[in-house]
């Protein structure tokens, strides 16, 4: 988060955070449903706990709730650091973890500076920083000014350790044929 907004940014991320519901998504499909085993929330939750015991500061979330099922609340931390396991590994949880930046190139430096590369975000309205970030970021995917969403006929392909090709629409069907060319006068 640039540090010019990261105060108020953080607020507003808490505040929409604290207004999403854990529960059963067949009686509200709003709601946020459970992970998928107590072992997938338990290494969640452990991981949020290392975060804070290394300096993060937790603004919302990172309790597990009393209720039946392996629900996580929506977490959010925030002063955490590049090399905080929480920003370096990936959670596969409702978890946030928050860093701030002051120029553009510490921003994508601190993005690259990861063993993983499958989707990244940027929300801007100057067209030369979308491009300059277009042009370095380590990602297979970036979205400009949306979130990441599954588009129809769309390609996934990660960098580095995320992924290992497209696997949507026709790319991935593409994947598990062999292409051959044939070039014959006649």
């Amino acid at each position: 988060m640039h540090e010019s907004i990261h105060d108020e940014f953080v607020a507003l991320l808490k505040e929409q955070m604290l207004a999403k519901k854990i529960g059963d998504r067949e009686e509200d499909a709003a709601f946020m449903g459970p992970l998928v085993n107590k072992s997938s929330r338990d290494g969640i939750h452990a991981m949020v706990r290392r975060a804070v015991e290394a300096g993060a500061t937790l603004e919302t979330g990172g309790e597990v709730p009393s209720r039946e099922g392996f629900f996580y609340p929506p977490t959010l931390l925030s002063n955490c650091r590049q090399d905080m396991e929480v920003v370096q590994e990936e959670t596969f949880g409702p978890v946030l973890a928050v860093l701030k930046y002051g120029t553009i190139d510490e921003a994508i430096a601190l993005a690259n500076d990861h063993q993983f590369g499958l989707s990244s975000v940027l929300y801007t309205e100057n067209y030369r920083t979308a491009m300059k970030v277009a042009n370095s970021i380590e990602a297979g995917e970036l979205y400009i000014n949306r979130t990441p969403a599954d588009p129809y006929q769309g390609f996934h392909a990660g960098w580095k350790r995320s992924g290992i090709g497209g696997g949507d629409g026709k790319h991935g069907m593409l994947e598990f044929t062999q292409t051959r060319l044939v070039v014959m006068k006649y």
